[in-house]
Protein backbone atom coordinates (compact mmCIF):
# COMPACT_ATOMS: atom_id res chain seq x y z
CA UNK A 1 0.00 0.00 0.00
CA UNK A 2 2.87 2.35 1.11
CA UNK A 3 4.02 2.10 -2.57
CA UNK A 4 0.85 3.00 -4.47
CA UNK A 5 0.82 6.14 -2.06
CA UNK A 6 4.74 6.74 -3.08
CA UNK A 7 3.99 6.53 -7.16
CA UNK A 8 1.30 8.68 -6.66
CA UNK A 9 2.78 11.66 -4.92
CA UNK A 10 5.84 11.58 -7.20
CA UNK A 11 3.65 11.98 -10.21
CA UNK A 12 1.94 14.92 -8.65
CA UNK A 13 5.16 16.80 -7.87
CA UNK A 14 6.12 15.91 -11.42
CA UNK A 15 2.98 17.24 -12.46
CA UNK A 16 3.52 20.47 -9.95
CA UNK A 17 6.91 20.57 -11.10
CA UNK A 18 6.14 23.07 -14.43
CA UNK A 19 5.77 26.83 -13.66
CA UNK A 20 3.09 26.20 -16.55
CA UNK A 21 0.47 23.51 -15.08
CA UNK A 22 0.67 25.70 -11.55
CA UNK A 23 -0.27 28.72 -13.64
CA UNK A 24 -3.12 26.39 -14.94
CA UNK A 25 -4.63 24.89 -11.92
CA UNK A 26 -4.52 28.34 -10.53
CA UNK A 27 -6.95 29.76 -13.32
CA UNK A 28 -9.81 27.13 -12.59
CA UNK A 29 -10.51 28.97 -9.61
CA UNK A 30 -13.14 26.87 -9.35
CA UNK A 31 -14.66 26.62 -12.21
CA UNK A 32 -14.35 24.09 -14.78
CA UNK A 33 -13.01 25.39 -18.51
CA UNK A 34 -12.52 23.92 -21.82
CA UNK A 35 -9.28 23.71 -23.46
CA UNK A 36 -9.68 26.65 -25.28
CA UNK A 37 -10.58 28.83 -22.66
CA UNK A 38 -7.25 27.81 -20.76
CA UNK A 39 -5.53 28.43 -24.17
CA UNK A 40 -6.97 32.06 -23.96
CA UNK A 41 -6.70 32.98 -20.79
CA UNK A 42 -3.22 32.26 -20.61
CA UNK A 43 -2.24 33.53 -23.97
CA UNK A 44 -0.41 30.24 -25.04
CA UNK A 45 -1.24 27.38 -27.68
CA UNK A 46 -3.81 24.76 -27.61
CA UNK A 47 -1.21 22.01 -27.95
CA UNK A 48 0.81 23.57 -25.20
CA UNK A 49 -2.50 23.53 -22.57
CA UNK A 50 -3.33 20.19 -23.98
CA UNK A 51 -0.04 18.31 -23.34
CA UNK A 52 0.05 19.75 -19.89
CA UNK A 53 -3.95 19.12 -18.87
CA UNK A 54 -3.20 15.40 -19.89
CA UNK A 55 -0.04 15.54 -17.47
CA UNK A 56 -2.34 16.89 -14.68
CA UNK A 57 -4.82 14.57 -15.53
CA UNK A 58 -2.66 11.38 -15.25
CA UNK A 59 -1.06 12.64 -11.72
CA UNK A 60 -5.42 12.71 -10.83
CA UNK A 61 -5.12 16.80 -10.22
CA UNK A 62 -7.55 17.39 -12.67
CA UNK A 63 -10.63 15.63 -13.77
CA UNK A 64 -12.66 16.05 -17.33
CA UNK A 65 -16.24 17.28 -17.21
CA UNK A 66 -19.00 16.59 -19.80
CA UNK A 67 -21.42 19.35 -20.31
CA UNK A 68 -22.74 18.72 -23.22
CA UNK A 69 -20.45 18.60 -26.67
CA UNK A 70 -18.14 20.22 -24.65
CA UNK A 71 -15.35 18.28 -22.45
CA UNK A 72 -14.29 20.61 -19.66
CA UNK A 73 -11.76 20.10 -17.18
CA UNK A 74 -11.83 21.05 -13.57
CA UNK A 75 -9.31 20.63 -10.27
CA UNK A 76 -10.37 17.07 -8.67
CA UNK A 77 -11.54 18.48 -5.38
CA UNK A 78 -10.17 15.14 -4.01
CA UNK A 79 -6.76 15.38 -5.01
CA UNK A 80 -6.71 18.08 -3.58
CA UNK A 81 -7.79 16.64 -0.08
CA UNK A 82 -5.30 13.66 -0.72
CA UNK A 83 -2.59 16.45 -1.11
CA UNK A 84 -3.76 18.01 2.13
CA UNK A 85 -3.93 14.70 3.91
CA UNK A 86 -0.12 14.03 2.45
CA UNK A 87 1.30 17.20 3.65
CA UNK A 88 -0.67 16.96 7.47
CA UNK A 89 1.34 14.23 7.93
CA UNK A 90 4.35 15.09 6.60
CA UNK A 91 4.56 18.38 8.66
CA UNK A 92 2.79 16.73 12.23
CA UNK A 93 5.66 15.62 14.93
CA UNK A 94 5.75 11.64 15.64
CA UNK A 95 6.76 10.53 18.78
CA UNK A 96 7.99 6.93 16.74
CA UNK A 97 9.14 6.22 13.60
CA UNK A 98 6.33 5.44 11.34
CA UNK A 99 5.53 4.76 7.86
CA UNK A 100 3.48 7.70 6.94
CA UNK A 101 0.94 6.08 4.76
CA UNK A 102 -0.37 4.45 7.47
CA UNK A 103 -2.87 6.80 8.01
CA UNK A 104 -4.27 6.51 4.51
Amino acid sequence: MEEDHCERMALIGKALSDPCRVRILLNFGGRSLTISAITEELETYQSNVSYHIAILSKAGLVKRVDEGRWHNYAVDESALEYLNDFMSLCCRPRRRRQTVFNEF
